[in-house]
């Protein structure tokens, strides 16, 4: 059984979550996880645009800063999940 560690920095105390996969889970929500991570790269980098240029409501502020943290979230669980798999056992 494969670990992997990860902290969410957002919150006043942090909070650790422990996911345990084995690495046949990894291949098989690997994916699924990619094809997650595609679609929020494209929201985040329209979001991160519009963010940039200024000319962003409070709205889409928000809306940007959702995406980049689940933009980060899974880059690192692909990460993680990549790790795992490459793993000799």
């Amino acid at each position: 059984m494969a670990y992997t560690n990860m902290t969410r920095e957002k919150l006043d105390s942090p909070l650790e979550w422990t996911v345990c996969l084995s690495k046949t889970d990894c291949i098989v929500l690997r994916p699924k996880i990619k094809e997650m991570l595609f679609v929020t790269r494209k929201q985040f980098e329209r979001l991160k645009n519009i963010y940039e240029s200024g000319k962003s409501t409070e709205e889409q502020v928000k809306s940007y800063e959702k995406t980049k943290h689940r933009h980060d979230t899974l880059s690192t669980a692909l990460m993680a999940m990549d790790n795992i798999i490459r793993e000799q056992l």
